[in-house]
């Protein structure tokens, strides 16, 4: 199976800048020639409330070129861990709302659950996915990350925020390691992709190191565009110089259903130099060694990131303590280690960088 990734050059944000770049996108991939959905609803990655600028979350203006080209009924939704905070702050703090007036758009809440039949390892599991993902024709709109547990977040991670708030944090306890969480995404993605029109990663600014919301920003300046989204997350791997094999969802995919040849449309993509990985890191060096790769799994219990509180940045919002599925955050707010399954929820949504990772000796080793 072949399957078609257009590639983009756009400098920044202005809008001249990205009108031109989503015109040529949807040119390559001839998405301006089929007939659309006459309504389509915007997934963008919305994972805090958090500044564009600050490079969290997908860029409105992403959303506000694009939203203009494809004309029609434009929904926009997205559904962040933190359900305690009212979502219109997110809305209002991301840029959605200025957005959603500019295109006449309605900006969506992800509430009214449906629940999807998963088979997973080998084992039947209901997953609760927003109702309004399976009814409408979606345009995943990620922002390309690292990220703790899947090493990079990008199109396939993105549909996980179509799981209702709080739900997400709770399959976190019961697919604890990288490798249970993406045999998850995998199965998910499966389930939603009939439903997705397209996909179109924000690479204009990019975070590596501490992903997905306290590492450093990099400006490669791309839009990465497709219709499946195994193939889009492989480029993006290697705009982060990963091979799929480096990246534990598509590395498993592969494994088990078989990974899409890509044919690439567009600009050249060059590959950053020095990209910092949060966690364990597939290219490591090390771990290529066939020795290294089988001592690892006995010293796996030596190799941890756990999250830590950084008390002078603490700002009391409590972000953290309503996300963790295992209630192993006090309201002082202090971590319970005993009670800590190191799902890292709380470093993804502390919006103020008060949660860190603290690695042991051998994870930064190899990290």
């Amino acid at each position: 199976m072949r399957e078609t990734v257009g590639i983009v050059r756009c400098p920044d944000y202005q809008e001249n800048h990205l009108r031109e770049a989503v015109t040529r996108l949807l040119e390559m991939l001839r998405l301006d020639r089929i007939s659309r959905p006459d309504t389509l609803l915007f997934k963008p990655n919305m994972l805090s409330a958090r500044r564009p600028e600050e490079g969290v979350t997908t860029h409105p203006g992403v959303l506000k070129v694009l939203g203009e080209a494809l004309a029609g009924r434009i929904l926009i939704g997205d559904s962040p861990a933190n359900t305690a905070r009212p979502i219109e702050e997110y809305w209002d703090t991301c840029g959605l709302t200025a957005v959603a007036a500019s295109l006449k758009a309605s900006l969506v809440k992800f509430e009214e659950p449906v629940f999807l039949s998963l088979k997973v390892r080998k084992k039947n599991v209901k997953i609760p996915v927003a109702a309004i993902s399976r009814k409408i024709p979606m345009v995943n709109l990620p922002k390309l990350k690292t990220h703790g547990l899947t090493v990079i977040t990008a199109a396939t991670k993105n549909l996980y925020g179509c799981i209702p708030g709080y739900q997400k944090s709770l399959l976190h306890r019961l697919f604890l390691s990288p490798q249970d969480f993406s045999y998850l995404l995998i199965e998910l993605y499966r389930m939603l992709r009939d439903n997705i029109f397209f996909h179109l990663v924000d690479a204009i600014t990019i975070m590596d190191g501490n992903g997905p919301s306290a590492g450093r920003l990099r400006g490669p300046g791309y839009l990465i565009a497709g219709r499946d989204a195994l193939a889009v997350d492989i480029v993006c791997g290697k705009l982060l110089g990963l091979k799929a094999a480096e990246i534990p969802f598509l590395k498993l995919y592969d494994e088990i259903y078989g990974l899409p040849k890509v044919d690439l449309l567009g600009d050249r993509l060059l590959p950053l130099s020095d990209v910092a990985l949060p966690g364990l890191s597939a290219s490591s060096s090390l771990l290529k060694l066939p020795f290294v790769s089988s001592a690892a799994r006995l010293m796996r219990p030596f190799f941890t990131i756990r999250p830590v509180l950084r008390e002078k940045n603490c700002r009391h919002c409590l972000a953290c303590v309503r996300v963790c599925p295992v209630s192993a955050i006090s309201r002082e707010p202090k971590i319970l280690e005993a009670k800590c399954i190191r799902c890292l929820c709380c470093f993804e949504v502390c919006p103020h960088k008060a949660i860190q990772l603290e690695k042991s000796w051998l994870a930064r080793r190899l990290t």
